[in-house]
Formats: structure tokens, C-alpha cells, sequence
């Protein structure tokens, strides 16, 4: 969890950023992000996630005692990632299931009836769930689960290693504006101190 918690607090972070459709990728954007961390959650909601999640939870606590969420990667009005606080999660899984409710996989089942929605790649309908230690992330749009992690704090790892690198694999949802065009700038390259 401490290269996550690294990671976030980057003095200036930015993504050197490419055209959407342009061939060659020529980094042409640079769109400097902030990072909005949650305070601690309360011992009310650090029960509530117990009682959801149940046994082996222990690193998604851990988390949760120093941010009850985040929004990462935050450009101009909107994130890329958001990580949920606490007392969001039923509603959000709520959401979550009307996604994903037409699957019809026996693999999928188990995730469904037992994952926790605990955050999401904004303005995707696509989901980040926790189920029995291990983190998935749900695609509405194949109706696939791809366990991204063995464990929580493996998870957390992803972003600190190549953010823009998982962004892309993520689905490439996350584009940018400059303000001053239509375009829209998809992310390439990571600067933690732009």
C-alpha cells in the first residue's frame, strides 16, 4: 500500500498525452491531474465494511483507516478512477448489478453473489469488486470478470507501477480535454513531478 499512498501525493502529476485516432502516437498534451484523497473513515463505516466483506478483508481496512477513498486522476472537472467511501458501497453495487445482471456464466455467479463494487473507471459502467481477498474488474459491455489482483494492496501496486500503461488496459475511458479544441487526449506516458 505505500507506493499507492506514494503515489498519490506526487507533488504535480500529469499524463503526456497523444490525439485520440492519430497515427503515429505523437505525445503532443501534456494534462496536468490532481489527486482528491479522502479522509479516514469512521468507526461506524470501518464495521460496515467488515460486516460486508466478512473474513480476510484485513488489507481492505487497512486502506480504509487512513482515506475513505479517492478520485484519482483528476482533470478538469472529472476523474479517471474513483475508489468509493464506505458509505457509497450499496448504492454502487446496486448500480454494479444492474450492469452486470444479464451474465449468465457460473463463474461469474460467485462473483456476483459474493464481490463487493468498491470503485469503478469513471463514465465506464465498469467496476473494480472485491470478492474472497482478490480484486476483479467487471466489464459491462463483454459481461467478462478479469481478477487483476491476488490481494488488495497488489491492486493498489497497479497504479503506482504504470498508471498510464493501466489505463489503457483498463479500456482506455480515460481521455482529456485541453480547453481549447474537441480533442480528446489519451493518456501515454506518466509524470509524477510535471
Amino acid at each position: 500500500m505505500n507506493d499507492f499512498l506514494e503515489h498519490v501525493s506526487s507533488p504535480n502529476p500529469a499524463f503526456h498525452c497523444y490525439r485520440a485516432g492519430e497515427q503515429p502516437e505523437t505525445l503532443q498534451y501534456t494534462a496536468s491531474v490532481q489527486n482528491e484523497i479522502h479522509p479516514p473513515a469512521s468507526d461506524a463505516d470501518l464495521q460496515d465494511l467488515m460486516n460486508m466483506l466478512g473474513e480476510g478483508c484485513g488489507q481492505l481496512k487497512a486502506f480504509y483507516c487512513i482515506h475513505n477513498g479517492c478520485r484519482l486522476y483528476c482533470h478538469n472537472g472529472s476523474s479517471s478512477i474513483e475508489l468509493f467511501r464506505i458509505e457509497e458501497w450499496e448504492a454502487k453495487n446496486q448500480e454494479w448489478i444492474s450492469w452486470i445482471r444479464w451474465i449468465d456464466d457460473p463463474a461469474a455467479r460467485e462473483i456476483q453473489k459474493f464481490g463487493i463494487a468498491f470503485g469503478e473507471v469513471c463514465m465506464s459502467g465498469n467496476f473494480f469488486v472485491w470478492c474472497k481477498g482478490k480484486v476483479y474488474y467487471s466489464d459491462a459491455e463483454t459481461g467478462q470478470f478479469t481478477q487483476l489482483a491476488n490481494d488488495f494492496n497488489g491492486f493498489l501496486s497497479l497504479f503506482a507501477k504504470d498508471p498510464a500503461k493501466l489505463l489503457s488496459q483498463l479500456g482506455c475511458y480515460t481521455r482529456f480535454t485541453d480547453g481549447e479544441t474537441n480533442n480528446q487526449w489519451i493518456p501515454k506516458v506518466y509524470l509524477g513531478d510535471a
